[in-house]
């Protein structure tokens, strides 16, 4: 078992404030703080944010869901994965290229939306799971 820590929110529609806040080490198990899973569900350096908003909902991801990041600098296209915006926001979306005319665009995940067509990013992440409790 591995303890992963929830270092704070993701937007899944339009980006946020990307601000990072871990949890403090020892706390209970416990969503607000971090979780505990098989090391087999998540590799060394994985981390947890909560996903606010809709855009990532026909991917199955959920406001309040936690989605479970291992971080690297790069993903392939379609991966879903958290992007830094030169702003300094961050959002949860699919990463495609568009080398013809030189931009990337993050899609949703939620066919009321539009994608987001920047000049770059900052890949933090890759999504690897999500966690989702029930009341």
């Amino acid at each position: 078992m591995v303890r992963i820590p929830i270092r704070g929110r993701i937007a899944a529609g339009a980006p946020i404030e990307a601000i990072e806040s871990v949890a403090p080490e020892g706390t209970e198990d416990d969503p607000e703080h971090g979780l505990t899973l098989p090391r087999a569900q998540a590799p060394e350096g994985t981390y947890a944010l909560r996903v606010t908003g809709d855009s990532m909902i026909e991917d199955g991801i959920f406001d309040g869901d936690i989605v479970l990041v291992h971080p690297q600098p790069d993903v392939e296209d379609g991966q879903t994965a958290v992007a830094l915006l030169e702003d300094g926001t961050a959002t949860l979306k699919r990463i495609y290229r568009d080398r013809k005319r030189r931009k990337i665009l993050l899609q949703p995940a939620n066919r009321n939306l539009q994608p987001l067509s920047v000049d770059r990013v900052r890949i933090q992440g890759r999504a690897i799971g999500i966690y989702r409790q029930f009341d």
